[in-house]
């Protein structure tokens, strides 16, 4: 019998200890790197120990491995060496294959190969291995006043209090966050621009920093205090500390996907001898249980025993966290992406390559060569651009057109087939997403405004797709769509969610409708059903919702910092002058006429286009899809038809009309790609329409006037109802009459 046993003293580490760099620095250690068909990426590392000096009843030595499986928990074995079959002249490969077969019969060994011998890979190896080991943490902490129980209330305290500073002091130390040379968490140590303390404690080498509420910037025009919730609301730990009078709190009220334990501190006696703390815990449903346990009806004293629980329940808080699904699958899905990037980059050569490079150049060819991956240079960061053969539908014909695609770092352009005619040109930064349908690629930028386009491939693969897929993501900040369902039991019920003209959502209720089915704040919904919102008004929009009880929505998730996606290159949009903060329908309803009465106006003319349908201009055996039938049933077209405008077919694939083009800015306007747009046949010069003065002001009289036709019907309306009450109410008014003259009349015969 043999004895295999797992490596404890790195399964669970301890007090920072890096679990591959414990053993390396004893004996040379190899790696194996390989892509296993079935389990994904594989790194295994293996190092021999030698016991004889350690161990008297080991007279042999141990090998010790970490098997790393894509996504799968990594396995650390210890296999003594009685358990291997003798062999004096064993090689460091055939070591390597027993080693697997007896400890993972599973995995290939023909898989494996040589992990280039670098620095890189050991630093990649520890970087993997050191994913689960968290030493420093952000924790929030904001200041709850008498009456107070709601995030924005918390979030517009100016100042600290008494009690507040006593609590702060107890915690951590304050520090100034100029010159701070430690761990910072997020704040700027440079220019004060995140305050210029905060509080920061060391436990058991364990780093936190704190973000206090009082101690970040305060903006007295924005309530919402985005510049303090956008360290607080990314904090997976926040304490709420109640002051006496405080309202209970209730973390359904705090809007943020990061925010999953609460501990809400209350205090009694402030800046006393006799000052005590209540604790209470809230967590989200899926992050496990932690402790040290809170014990029923509890009371701590400022002490020493009292800030060690404390910091030990707001470290084990956050790690209960990163072990909650969400984030587990997060973690999961980066780990399996170092795995594969360091198996395509860093796998060495196969041991009897240099002999079939030989054998194949003598032999003509007998000893199969290695397969050659295809380059990636979708991936590089390149300035110049990439190009694709694309079908692009045309909505006014209802064809589809021949065109190259180019995708650089800076715009993205359409050129006609063979003609070399500039269709249309974009800056990348307006693109605000994309979504692979049956129907083709839908790729959206300004406005919500779409192409539909299918990528043309020899092969019949998805090649062609993947890798201009992979070029959006790399230069633009865009996302990829996702569909999502909402239903409802009944008509009457909410969805839990409000939007603007824009599709864009200003407000999710939490644990409603919308809410459950994946729909978050700054979100941007671009189609409803088959109908694009960019052809839709606010009221159409609004109808739709409210007319069915089972809504699809394609929607685009909010920037990183929760503000929605916008690609619109008006100069008075809040993207194009740096505004990151999300606008309220109040705020929205204040943009000047060139951005919000323009947009509604487009929506007006996108109504009354005719009905076409991109299935029939994509029926070509190439493509290995079929178009649905209920995407092309939409009545209003089902997509964004901003590009009919030009006599020609081909040029009015994707040229808006005259009043709605866009705006380009000057860099692109003086490109040498623009500088073809000035050919006669294709008249797509943007600047020329928007800058049109006569058309602003037609637009801005019909506006107006369409405004005051609609004041019209509306007073038109009451006036008819009014009309309607008197009459009513003048027939009640005779047939009271005529009843008391009839009681009249009867009591004077008696």
């Amino acid at each position: 019998m043999f004895r295999m046993f797992i490596w404890e003293d790195d399964f669970v580490p301890r007090d920072n200890q890096k679990p591959l760099s414990n053993h390396k620095t004893l004996a040379p250690h190899v790696e194996y790197l390989g892509m296993d068909e079935e389990m994904g990426p594989i790194a295994i590392s293996m190092v021999k120990e030698d016991l004889e000096r350690s161990a008297e009843n080991h007279q042999g030595a141990i090998y010790r491995m970490i098997i790393r499986i894509s996504d799968m928990r990594t396995m650390r074995v210890a296999v003594p060496e009685e358990a291997l079959s003798e062999s004096n002249d064993r090689s460091t490969r055939s070591l390597i294959r027993e080693l697997i077969e007896l400890v993972c019969p599973r995995i290939s060994f023909g898989v494996l190969r040589p992990a280039i011998q670098s620095q890189r890979v050991e630093e990649l190896l520890m970087k993997i291995d050191e994913q689960p080991i968290y030493t420093r943490y952000k924790v929030g902490i904001m200041l709850c006043r008498a009456g107070q129980s709601t995030e924005e209330q918390m979030y517009n305290n100016e100042t600290s209090t008494p009690a507040f500073d006593e609590f702060l002091d107890f915690i951590g130390q304050r520090v100034t966050l100029k010159g701070w040379d430690q761990y910072k968490g997020g704040l700027d140590t440079r220019g004060d621009t995140t305050g210029t303390h905060s509080v920061y404690a060391e436990y058991q080498a364990h780093e936190i920093m704190f973000h206090v509420s009082t101690l970040l910037p305060f903006t007295p025009s924005n309530r919402q205090q985005l510049s303090r919730k956008r360290h607080i609301g990314n904090d997976m730990v926040t304490i709420v500390f109640q002051e006496p009078g405080a309202l209970p709190f209730s973390p359904i009220t705090v809007r943020s996907h990061f925010q999953h334990v609460f501990i809400i501190i209350r205090v009694h006696n402030a800046c006393t001898e006799n000052v005590s703390y209540s604790v209470a815990v809230s967590r989200s449903k899926d992050v496990p249980s932690f402790g040290p346990p809170i014990p029923k009806g509890a009371c701590f004293s400022k002490c020493t025993e009292m800030h060690d629980w404390l910091l030990t329940k707001i470290i084990n808080a956050e790690n209960a966290v990163h072990r909650s699904k969400k984030f587990a699958t997060m973690a999961a899905r980066t780990r399996r992406e170092a795995l594969k990037d360091l198996v395509e980059n860093y796998l060495g050569p196969h041991q009897n390559e240099g002999a079939s490079k030989i054998a194949s150049r003598f032999l003509g060819g007998s000893v199969k060569r290695r397969e050659r991956h295809n380059p990636r240079p979708s991936q590089i960061p390149m300035r110049g651009a990439l190009s694709w053969l694309v079908d692009v539908h045309d909505y006014s014909t209802n064809q589809r057109v021949s065109c190259v695609l180019g995708l650089s770092q800076e715009s993205l352009v359409l050129l006609e087939r063979p003609s070399g005619i500039v269709l249309f040109c974009t800056p990348t930064h307006s693109i605000i997403g994309w979504a692979n349908t049956e129907m083709g690629l839908k790729i959206y930028y300004d406005h919500g405004d779409q192409h539909l386009l299918r990528c043309c491939s020899e092969s019949g693969t998805d090649a062609e797709l993947n890798s201009l897929l992979t070029r959006l993501c790399t230069v633009t900040k865009g996302d990829e769509a996702k569909e999502l369902v909402l239903r409802r039991a009944r008509l009457s019920d909410h969805w839990g969610f409000h939007v603007q003209d824009e599709g864009v959502v200003t407000d999710v209720e939490m644990y409603q409708t919308a809410w459950k089915a994946g729909l978050r704040q700054g979100s941007r919904i671009v189609e409803i059903g088959s109908q694009a919102v960019a052809t839709l008004t606010l009221d159409r929009l609004c109808d739709q919702l409210s007319a069915t009880d089972c809504a699809r929505l394609l929607v685009i998730s909010p920037a990183q910092d929760g503000s929605p996606r916008r690609g619109c290159e008006d100069p008075n949009c809040p993207a194009v002058r740096g505004v990151e903060q999300m606008l309220t329908p109040d705020a929205f309803a204040k943009q000047p006429i060139t951005y919000q009465e323009m947009f509604r106006m487009r929506n007006r003319e996108y109504a009354n286009s005719p009905n076409n349908s991109p299935a029939s201009s994509f029926d070509d055996r190439s493509f290995s899809f079929a178009p649905k039938k209920s995407v092309c049933s939409s009545p209003n077209g089902g997509i964004d038809e901003s590009i009919a405008g030009p006599s020609s077919a081909s040029l009015s694939l994707l040229n808006p009309p005259r009043s709605l083009n866009r705006a380009q800015s000057d860099e692109h306007l003086t490109s040498g790609v623009l500088l073809a747009r000035s050919n006669a046949k294709a008249p797509l010069s943007a600047r020329e329409s928007t800058n049109d003065s006569n058309a602003a002001d037609m637009l801005r009289l019909q506006t107006q006037l369409e405004r005051a036709n609609q004041e019209k019907k509306a007073l038109e309306l009451l006036a008819n109802q009014l009309r309607k009450q008197l009459i009513h109410e003048r027939q009640a008014h005779e047939n009271t009459r005529r009843e008391i003259e009839r009681l009249r009349t009867l009591y004077e015969k008696k």
